[in-house]
């Protein structure tokens, strides 16, 4: 569904936001992204940390609106002091 979704709209870059350790994670690492014809591809999770469960989905969401307002960059933080990590699929 999302290869069809990324051909559909044109897309040849994806950027993926989930949980480290969550299920959706081992969904996107298993999709054939080059195979597809999307040669950029990242998969962006906030640090694994205690109390993952609430700070996580929260870390996403920030990470999200930056990214749409133009201002995620290296070294970013959400309001919980999470960073992203940045994985290449």
């Amino acid at each position: 569904m999302l290869v069809a979704f990324a051909h559909r709209h044109g897309r040849s870059s994806v950027r993926a936001f989930c949980s480290a350790t969550g299920p959706y994670r081992q969904v996107l690492q298993r999709i054939r992204w080059r195979d597809a014809g999307i040669e950029d591809a990242q998969l962006i999770t906030p640090e694994a940390e205690a109390g993952g469960m609430r700070k996580s989905p929260a870390s996403q969401g920030e990470a999200l609106a930056a990214l749409r307002d133009g201002t995620l960059s290296d070294g970013w933080q959400s309001s919980y002091g999470l960073g992203l990590e940045v994985h290449a699929v």
